[in-house]
């Protein structure tokens, strides 16, 4: 009762930050009635599982689709819903796994929405990846009968302090899972200190993220990358990062004059901004949808690119680690693609993978003073490069398969 006036409390405050964003920044924000689960999801036909998955944004929901694909592999006949917080996770998964999943926007976690969901649908088993655990979606999912379960779980030093000040909150929310599996010694350490109970490992769910299938040599056609043409990437840029990345990549530029730099902002309601940046500092640029001539800069201005500019990037540079309070973007992606990372010194949301790219010899933190002869160091350093990054994916694959054995064992 208290949680759920807390929650009123907060929807209310926050309700002017939400129309801000809507009304002067653009941002895509959720329908109301989307907010509050006007029209819950119906139960599937079929014999198989009913698994409902969470995964709160963007970053969750890559995470989610390694989980998605083994589960599918594991139990064919299991239907699935996937649930996301925001419009980036939403726009992603409708992308990536609209034929796999039903897909629908979390609503606020209200005691009465949460049942009429979970009676709606009729979960066996309700997933949530990395965190973002509802405790009303936790309480009447148990009291339907389901199983529950945190996979790839982890929490950060501060959260896990904040935690600890409410530790009853903690056992509450954690000590109710039906399983409880993280990524790694150190998040369990952090999950030990606050609940008492069985915590397993299972690894990282993004280092298993599905390849997507893309056509690099139709990419190089669209935008007439010559053969040998140099080709980077910048992506999930923040502001003031754009500005501040180019202005520290001119040596780079004037070393190479046909580099094609992809510039990809992390949120959509940014790209005209970004747009604006570009035509003012006269840098030549043209937008993912034109057709690019001799501009040095193509504005990646569309949702769900990012595969495609890494397919024929031969560097990435990960942004939202430059500039402090963001915490960095996922650096293990563009190693799929064959794709060494530079990233800046503000990756403390991103450490282990950062760590991880760094001992596979296939990524660098720089610093912008550093970053344009590090950029020319390992354009010539390409080959054995790539090799490094594809080695760190193959070696650290296998969460995935061990997280839905797992899974599957607390359902029984």
């Amino acid at each position: 009762m208290i949680y759920n006036i807390f929650l009123t409390l907060f929807a209310i405050g926050m309700a002017p930050k939400i129309l801000w964003q809507i009304y002067c920044k653009g941002k895509k924000c959720p329908r109301l009635k989307d907010r509050f689960g006007a029209k819950p999801p119906l139960m599937p036909a079929g014999e198989g599982r009913r698994i409902w998955i969470h995964a709160v944004s963007l970053g969750e929901v890559k995470a989610a689709q390694a989980l998605i694909h083994q589960l599918k592999k594991s139990e064919p006949l299991a239907a699935l819903l996937l649930t996301s917080s925001t419009t980036t996770g939403l726009e992603e998964a409708c992308r990536s796994l609209s034929n796999t999943c039903m897909i629908r926007y979390l609503p606020m976690d209200f005691t009465w929405t949460m049942r009429r969901w979970v009676q709606s649908f009729r979960p066996h088993q309700v997933i949530f990846v990395e965190g973002d655990v509802w405790p009303n979606l936790v309480r009447e999912a148990r009291r339907f009968g389901a199983k529950t379960a945190l996979v790839s779980g982890k929490i950060s030093e501060k959260s896990a302090r904040r935690f600890g000040i409410f530790k009853g909150l903690a056992r509450q929310l954690f000590g109710s899972l039906d399983l409880l599996c993280v990524q790694n010694e150190e998040h369990r350490d952090r999950f030990a200190a606050l609940v008492d109970r069985p915590i397993e490992i299972s690894g990282n769910l993004k280092l298993d993220t599905h390849l997507s299938i893309v056509d690099s040599e139709a990419i190089r056609r669209r935008f007439n990358l010559e053969n040998g043409q140099k080709a980077i990437t910048i992506s999930c840029t923040h502001a003031p990062e754009e500005k501040e990345l180019l202005e520290a990549l001119r040596p780079v530029w004037e070393r190479i004059p046909d580099l094609v730099c992809f510039l990809a902002p992390r949120h959509p309601e940014r790209f005209n901004e970004v747009a604006v940046l570009l035509r003012q500092i006269k840098h030549p640029f043209c937008r993912w949808s034109e057709t690019r001539s001799q501009e040095s800069i193509v504005l990646v201005d569309a949702m769900g690119q990012l595969p495609h500019c890494y397919s024929v990037s031969s560097l990435v540079v990960v942004a939202g680690s430059f500039s402090s309070g963001i915490g960095g973007h996922n650096v293990v992606e563009p190693c799929l693609y064959g794709c060494p990372v530079l990233f800046g010194p503000s990756m403390h949301a991103q450490k282990d993978f950062a760590r991880i790219v760094v001992q596979a010899g296939a990524g660098q933190e720089a610093v912008l003073e550093t970053l344009a002869p590090l950029v020319l160091e390992w354009l010539e350093s390409t080959i054995s490069l790539r090799a490094n990054a594809l080695r760190l994916i193959e070696q650290n694959r296998g969460s995935a398969a061990r997280t839905v054995q797992m899974l599957q064992t607390s359902s029984r």
